[in-house]
């Protein structure tokens, strides 16, 4: 086991690339100075560590403009559409962000499901705000399972699509279960705590069912 240990540190040093994830050696090739990757890279990694507490809207300027710069790695292009989706629905331009992320999976395509799970939620999340439940609803139902996906991100698209479907009785539940997931490694928490919080906002005040008539 321990030679297969070290097998794979050596192969992940390595400058390899492909169309799925990256070892640490092209990680860090393509951060080091004068890469033509450099800025679009280190903006994708630091708009993921500002994600665990900021919302969208409130990242640097600086760094969302770097992701309109090419990466050359279908995941991580995939990826910067995916953020900046998120930017722009968080500014309320949901029209934008479902451009970008239908730009996200035609990148993917091809992709092992569980890679694209996380550019599916967000589909089905920015589809809901749109107001289009069955383009919100397809989208929802090809998320595989997965733990690549935090639970919170598929709760806040569930109850995004539950919203728009004005199936409002059912959506505290899926929010309180997001809620629940806010503290797993994976959940950026900037996103995942305002968006469902805004959802709630956004649930029409519910009255008590009527009592039977005396």
């Amino acid at each position: 086991m321990a030679g297969v240990g070290l097998l794979l540190n050596l192969i992940s040093s390595l400058p390899l690339t492909g169309p799925g994830l990256l070892p640490d050696g092209a990680r860090w090739w393509r951060l080091r100075p004068g890469s033509p990757t450099a800025r679009p890279e280190a903006a994708l990694l630091a708009i993921a560590a500002a994600a665990t507490t900021q919302r969208p809207r409130d990242w640097s300027p600086e760094l969302t403009q770097a992701l309109h710069e090419p990466l050359h790695a279908p995941l991580f292009d995939a990826s910067a559409r995916q953020y900046a989706a998120q930017v722009t629905a968080d500014r309320g331009d949901m029209e934008q962000a479902a451009r970008h992320l239908v730009e996200a999976l035609a990148l993917t395509d091809g992709q092992p499901p569980l890679l694209r799970a996380g550019f599916l939620a967000e589909q089905a999340y920015v589809s809901a705000r749109q107001g289009n439940a069955g383009a919100a609803r397809t989208a929802l139902s090809a998320v595989p399972a997965t733990p690549l996906l935090p639970d919170s991100t598929r709760a806040r698209a569930e109850a995004a699509v539950l919203l728009t479907e004005g199936r409002h009785a059912e959506v505290p539940a899926v929010l309180a279960r997001g809620r629940a997931a806010l503290d797993d490694p994976l959940c950026p928490r900037g996103v995942e705590e305002a968006w469902l919080d805004d959802l709630e906002t956004a649930l029409p005040t519910m009255s008590p069912a009527a009592g039977p008539t005396p």
